[in-house]
């Protein structure tokens, strides 16, 4: 009997296969409806489509569901019949340049820096922000007995024209001053110490340490620094 092969009428591939039906005005023939062929496929190969091009069964690369990747490493699923590689796309990603992690990993750390600098200033104005080297001037200038609490013109004014409050107030003022000097130096450390140690990785694995101990040292660094802010903040 005589078989008739189905294929699909916008991509050519195969469907199935289905007896034919005699020709009633031609019984030497069979009825081939469109799209079918009366030539035979070829047998199922694994990774391709049976496709019908008009004239021939062609196997067709099949990478459908699957995904690869463009140029710019995004993935994309595959819908359609053909090679990937045609369209500029690859099965896997190959490795990420070494330069290119480390710098991923220096501004990673930089971030992680501004971060941690930013919750020192977190809460105060601009304003406020501006008057900070005006308070510790005239803070050092009362410890080093340059002049006395009632000539600090602007302790004063914080303190209510009171000067038995500048004496208190100077402390507080000094100490959030060294506390903001060990933030500075704290975080030119993080930074230098980053660039440093990133660029002497010699591979991605020991990159990935390096970055690792680097993040766990700011999360120390840090927690010492807050836990100083809070005592300072609730005292």
């Amino acid at each position: 009997m005589t078989h008739i092969h189905n294929y699909h009428p916008e991509t050519g591939e195969f469907v199935h296969t289905s007896n034919a039906r005699q020709n009633p005005l031609e019984p030497d023939k069979v009825l081939v409806p469109q799209h079918a062929t009366t030539l035979k496929p070829p047998a199922i190969k694994e990774g391709f489509a049976r496709v019908f091009t008009g004239t021939q069964w062609k196997e067709v690369p099949d990478h459908r569901g699957e995904t690869w990747f463009d140029l710019e490493r995004n993935p994309v699923v595959i819908k359609q019949l053909g090679s990937p590689v045609e369209k500029d796309l690859i099965a896997e990603l190959p490795p990420v340049p070494l330069a290119d992690l480390k710098l991923d990993a220096i501004q990673s750390v930089l971030a992680e820096a501004d971060r941690l600098a930013a919750q020192f200033v977190a809460g105060y104005t601009e304003a406020e922000q501006s008057t900070f080297v005006k308070r510790e001037n005239e803070a050092r200038a009362i410890q080093s007995g340059a002049i006395l609490p009632k000539d600090a013109t602007y302790l004063m004014k914080l303190a209510g024209g009171d000067a038995a409050l500048v004496a208190g107030l100077k402390d507080v003022i000094l100490s959030r001053s060294d506390l903001f000097e060990d933030v500075t130096v704290a975080v030119t450390h993080m930074r230098q110490q980053a660039q440093e140690r990133i660029e002497a990785a010699s591979d991605a694995d020991a990159l990935a340490e390096v970055l690792n101990a680097l993040k766990q040292q700011a999360v120390e660094t840090a927690a010492g620094l807050l836990a100083r802010k809070a005592a300072l903040d609730n005292g």
